[in-house]
C-alpha cells in the first residue's frame, strides 16, 4: 500500500518476528468488530488500522456498567424533554464518524499539539454545522488518517519522557492511558489485550521503548474506537426493547455536543462515578460545561456554521472593494456579534435575528452606508441605520455569501431561509432547466421579474415558490451586503404576500419586517431545534425521527429561544441516551 509491501517481512536472523513496517501495514478485514454489532459502515472498504489493533471493541453490549436512568423530568423544575405520547421513533444504535472539527479538536486535547493536522479527504464542508457524507469511511481518508498518526506518534513519546516513563511498564501504562482517552471508555478486556501485542510486538522487533510506544500510538490513532462514536447501550428496565446509554456513552455524546472533542477531565470524573445516569446529573455536567469559555466559543462556533457565514472567504466579487481584508472583517463582525449575544446578551435566537446594532469598523461602515473615517481597524458595537437592518439577516457575512459575482441573487437567499432556518426539503432542479430558459431570463432587467418569470414556468414553479419569494425579501441589499433603494434605474421592490399556512405568512415588506416575525416562529424553533439535535448525533434526522424531538423544540420556543434552552433539553432528553437496535 502507497508504495509498500503489503507482504509480512521477516527480519534477518529472526524469522519469527515481522519488521516494524510490515506490522504497520496489517489490514483489517470488512467489518471491524465492535463488541457484539459490526461497524457496518466499513463493511465496504478494507482499511489498514495499524498494527493489529484491528479488534479493539466498545464494551459489549451486556456490559456491566451502570446505564443513564429511565427518563424523567428534572428535579429543578425544567421541561420534560420525554417523546410526545404517540411517538415511537427511537434513534438506532449506531456508529458515528467523527468529523474534521472533532478530529482536530481531539489531537490537540489528546496530544497538546497546538496547530493539529487538518484532514483534507473527507469531502466534506467544514464551514456547515452537517454536511451530508459525514458518515463516510474512504480509502484515501483511511490513507490521510495513517499519514496523520505516523506523524503525531513521536508527540507521545515526549510527553511519556516529560512524565518520567523511560521503562516499558511505565511507558504501557501511559500508552493505555491514552487509549482510554481516545476511545472514551475503559478498556475493555479484547482492547487491553490487543494494544499490548502491538506494543510488545514493537519490543520484539528493533524498536526501543520509544519505537514500540509510537507503533502503539499510531495504532490508537487510526483505531474504530477513536474515530466512531459508537452507541450499543444496555437493555432498559422498562422491557421494551430498547437499550440506554451507558455513562461512558452519554459522556461521549455530551463532549461531542459540548466540546467536538474527546471528553474533558470532569466529564471522564463524572462517567466515572456513575454521575451521568440520572437527568439531575447530567444536567450539572451540562451546566459546568456552558460555564467554560471554550465551550461558549464552540457554541458561537456552531451558530456561525449554521449560517456558513465562513464560506465568504471563497466567494468572489468583481467588485474592487471586496478585498480579503473586508472579507474577514465581515466575518469577524459575525463572530463578534453572535458571541455578544449569546454571552452578554439575552442568549436568544430572537436578539440574533432582530437586533439593531453590530460591530463595525473602517472596513465595513461604508457598507452600513457609515462615515469609515469614524472608525478604526477595531470592530465596535454600533447602532446601525433604523429601517435598514435587522440581525443576521441583513449582515454582509450573510448577504455577501448568498450573492452572485455582479448581482444578487434570489435563489440562494430564499433558498438559504427554506433550507437552514426553515428546514424544507428542495430538490435539485430538472437536467438543463436553466439553459433553456436563459436567454428569456437574460432579457429581464430586475431580480424581482427574473423571479416572477421562473415562478410562471410550469417546470420550476412547484419548487421555486418554497423559497424565491423570501429571497426577493433581500432585495434592498446588493452584492456585498450594501443597502439600496433602486437598481440598474428601477425602484426596488422587496415586498411579497407570503403565502400558506406559516406564522410569518401574509404581506410583507421586506426582510427587515419578515425577521421581526421569523425570530420567535414556531417554525425557526422546529427547525433550528432540528438542526442543533442533527449535530448532537452527527448526522442528519430522519422524517421518522422527528417526532422525538418535539419536546426538545417546547422546550426551546418554552424559553423564550435561548440557545443554551435548546442545548440543555437536547442534553436531557431521552433522544440523546434511548436507543433502539439496529437491525
Amino acid at each position: 500500500m502507497s508504495g509498500e509491501t503489503s507482504s509480512l517481512t521477516t527480519m534477518r536472523g529472526r524469522p519469527d518476528q515481522q519488521h516494524p513496517d510490515a506490522v504497520r501495514n496489517e489490514c483489517s478485514s470488512p467489518g471491524v468488530s465492535l463488541g457484539r454489532q459490526k461497524l457496518s459502515a466499513l463493511s465496504t472498504r478494507s482499511l489498514c488500522w495499524g498494527a493489529v489493533l484491528l479488534t479493539l471493541s466498545t464494551p459489549a453490549c451486556d456490559s456491566p456498567e451502570k446505564a443513564s436512568g429511565d427518563a424523567t423530568p428534572a428535579p429543578n423544575g425544567s421541561v420534560t424533554t420525554e417523546p410526545t405520547a404517540g411517538c415511537t421513533a427511537a434513534l438506532k444504535t449506531d456508529a458515528a464518524l467523527i468529523n474534521v472539527h472533532y478530529y482536530q479538536n481531539a489531537i490537540r486535547d489528546l496530544l497538546g499539539v497546538d496547530d493539529p493536522p487538518a484532514l483534507s479527504t473527507t469531502g466534506l464542508d467544514p464551514d456547515l454545522l452537517l454536511s451530508a457524507g459525514a458518515d463516510r469511511m474512504s480509502v484515501a481518508l483511511a490513507f490521510e488518517l495513517r499519514e496523520n498518526a505516523r506523524s503525531m506518534s513521536g508527540t507521545v513519546v515526549e510527553q511519556a519522557r516529560a512524565g518520567g516513563c523511560t521503562d516499558p511498564g511505565c511507558t504501557f501504562a501511559f500508552v493505555s492511558e491514552l487509549a482510554e482517552r481516545a476511545f472514551r471508555h475503559p478498556l475493555s478486556g479484547d482492547e487491553a489485550t490487543s494494544l499490548r501485542r502491538v506494543f510488545d510486538q514493537g519490543l520484539g522487533t528493533e524498536l526501543d521503548v520509544a519505537g514500540a510506544a509510537e507503533l502503539a500510538a499510531e495504532a490508537i490513532l487510526q483505531a474504530p474506537s477513536f474515530l466512531y462514536l459508537t452507541e450499543l447501550g444496555t437493555p432498559s428496565s422498562a422491557a421494551d426493547g430498547r437499550r440506554v446509554l451507558t455513562d461512558h456513552e452519554v459522556m461521549a455524546r455530551l463532549g461531542a455536543l459540548f466540546l467536538e472533542s474527546v471528553p474533558d477531565a470532569g466529564l471522564r470524573a463524572t462517567a466515572a462515578s456513575g454521575g451521568l445516569s440520572t437527568p439531575a446529573g447530567i444536567a450539572a455536567e451540562v451546566e459546568r460545561l456552558l460555564a467554560e469559555p471554550r465551550v461558549q466559543a464552540h457554541v458561537t462556533d456552531m451558530l456561525l456554521r449554521w449560517l456558513a457565514t465562513g464560506k465568504v472567504r471563497t466567494s468572489h466579487k468583481q467588485d474592487p472593494a471586496f478585498t480579503a481584508e473586508l472579507r474577514e472583517s465581515m466575518i469577524e463582525e459575525t463572530r463578534r456579534f453572535v458571541n455578544s449575544v449569546l454571552w452578554s446578551g439575552s442568549n436568544s435566537v430572537v436578539e440574533l435575528l432582530t437586533a439593531t446594532h453590530s460591530f463595525v469598523n473602517a472596513r465595513t461602515a461604508p457598507l452600513y452606508g457609515l462615515d469609515a473615517a469614524g472608525f478604526g481597524l477595531e470592530l465596535v458595537d454600533t447602532p446601525l441605520p433604523a429601517g435598514e437592518r435587522i440581525g443576521l439577516l441583513t449582515q454582509p457575512s450573510l448577504l455577501a455569501r448568498l450573492a452572485d459575482v455582479s448581482a444578487t441573487s434570489t435563489v440562494q437567499r430564499g433558498l438559504f431561509v427554506a433550507s437552514s432556518l426553515l428546514c424544507r426539503a428542495i430538490p435539485a432542479p430538472p437536467p438543463d432547466v436553466a439553459a433553456a430558459s436563459q436567454a428569456e431570463l437574460d432579457a429581464l432587467e430586475t431580480e424581482r421579474e427574473r423571479a416572477l418569470f421562473r415562478l410562471g414556468l410550469p417546470t420550476c414553479q412547484g419548487c421555486h415558490q418554497q423559497f424565491e419569494p423570501l429571497g426577493v425579501l433581500f432585495e434592498n441589499y446588493d452584492e456585498l451586503g450594501r443597502y439600496r433603494t433602486s437598481a440598474a434605474g428601477h425602484p426596488i421592490d422587496a415586498s411579497w404576500d407570503l403565502l400558506g399556512d406559516d406564522s410569518f405568512a401574509g404581506p410583507t415588506l421586506n426582510v427587515v419586517a419578515f425577521s421581526a416575525r421569523l425570530a420567535d416562529s414556531p417554525e425557526l424553533s422546529s427547525c433550528l431545534t432540528r438542526q442543533f439535535s442533527g449535530f448532537a448525533i452527527g448526522r442528519q434526522l430522519t422524517t421518522e425521527e422527528t417526532c422525538a424531538i418535539e419536546p426538545i423544540a417546547a422546550a426551546f420556543a418554552q424559553s423564550g429561544g435561548q440557545i443554551n434552552a435548546l442545548l440543555r433539553a437536547i442534553a436531557g432528553s431521552s433522544f440523546l441516551r434511548i436507543r433502539e437496535v439496529a437491525p
